[in-house]
């Protein structure tokens, strides 16, 4: 799937990103905007426009030379629509509630606050395409190594199935980081510039040099 584009793996091309502008607009807008907001060419989507009128998702009228386009939210197919755009429009939200649970299920909801959690890379950057995986950074408190193997198979696992993309964890304990950036290691620099930490102790503020648990 492409996380940058979420919805495009339902309905591609300009389709699927005029229904996101219809779906996210709460006033009439003109082809034009709709082209501009929706990344495409006027021509475009006024055929996707006219397409979704002819079949009743999308009413107009004029207004002066322009002509107004507007979600008809009364369609019978339109509810589907909606929860389909806002499905896509929470895709990467929905990774990170999925990992929060996998880790509190693992480690337990009190010991699973202490697990950092961050997407990094391609998603984190929203840069992902179709064929991006999803990098992910777990950074657990020394100790059950056996818990930390099923924490990187599960989240591997669900990350997958919810996306289709490759899921890549990069799991170190939280002794094992603080090598990393003794020996100013490149990953720990990369992972400051993008990563987006979701879950647990901040590590840019162990960077900083606040400890684990003020983190």
């Amino acid at each position: 799937m492409d996380l940058s584009d979420p919805i495009s793996a339902a309905i591609p091309s300009v389709d699927g990103q005029v229904l996101q502008v219809l779906a996210r607009a709460g006033l009439p807008l003109t082809g034009l905007t709709v082209a501009q907001l929706a990344g495409a060419s006027p021509e475009g989507a006024r055929r996707v426009l006219r397409r979704l009128h002819r079949h009743g998702l999308v009413t107009s009228r004029p207004a002066g030379a322009a002509i107004l386009y507007e979600a008809n939210r009364q369609h019978l197919l339109w509810p589907g629509i909606e929860r389909l755009v806002r499905d896509a429009d929470q895709a990467v939200s929905s990774i990170k509630e999925q990992i929060r649970t996998v880790v509190d299920d693992v480690w337990g909801a009190h010991r699973g606050d202490q697990v950092t959690a961050a997407l990094f890379g391609s998603v984190a950057r929203g840069e992902a395409g179709p064929d991006s995986d999803v990098d992910v950074l777990l950074i657990v408190p020394e100790g059950d190594d056996d818990a930390v193997e099923t924490l990187v198979a599960l989240v591997i696992d669900a990350v997958e199935a919810m996306t289709g993309n490759a899921c890549h964890v990069y799991a170190a304990t939280r002794p094992r980081f603080d090598e990393l950036i003794r020996a100013d290691d490149p990953m720990v620099g990369s992972w400051a510039a993008d990563a987006q930490v979701f879950h647990g102790p901040d590590f840019r503020r162990r960077l900083r040099g606040a400890t684990w648990d003020d983190a």
